[in-house]
């Protein structure tokens, strides 16, 4: 903050401050988010005024971007949800094709492990899709399991913290103060 990377400070200083609220901490980042903006309007009014006499400005940085907006996560939990139906869709196609391969393989006329030659396509065909059935679910179960991992490791947008108590001198005895959302 005091080389004026407004950009770089600001998140860190919120990072700081979720993790530890302090109100230095607090104070400071109010200041760098003041500074920031301030650095963003002088270089939008700069920008709207380049016009006048022809100089080109480059535009604001990504990170002062990011900065306005800050990540939810929303978007790779709508990912990890994709992920695990298509996890969830290739369970039950698994399980719904080993229970027809299941059924073939009942209904071929064989003796124990022997089997008439004109059975022999019809087993080849249950054994294949008893394949495609065990593909499906191992599949299914790992695009399961990594729709979950990007579904839980999404960040989280920040809550407001809890409210607190506080006791200290007044002018007139002692005090009692509220802080926090409601």
């Amino acid at each position: 903050m005091a080389a004026g990377d407004y950009a770089a400070a600001c998140p860190k200083l919120a990072e700081s401050q979720s993790l530890e609220p302090a109100a230095d901490t607090a104070l400071d980042l109010g200041i760098c988010y003041q500074n920031a903006s301030q650095a963003a309007f002088k270089l939008a009014h700069e920008l709207a005024h380049s016009t006048e006499d022809g100089a080109a400005i480059a535009p604001p940085p990504v990170a002062m971007q990011e900065m306005a907006t800050p990540a939810t996560g929303q978007t790779q939990r709508t990912v990890g949800l994709v992920i695990g139906g298509v996890g969830v869709v290739g369970v039950v196609v698994g399980a719904i094709a080993g229970f027809v391969a299941k059924s073939k393989f009942d209904d071929l006329p064989c003796n124990g492990n022997v089997c008439p030659p004109s059975a022999v396509a019809e087993l080849e065909s249950a054994q294949s899709l008893a394949r495609a059935a065990t593909v499906s679910v191992v599949a299914g179960a790992a695009a399961l399991g990594g729709g979950a991992i990007v579904f839980f490791t999404a960040p989280r947008p920040k809550t407001s913290p809890a409210p607190t108590l506080g006791l200290g001198p007044a002018v007139q005895g002692a005090g009692l103060a509220v802080a926090g959302q409601f």
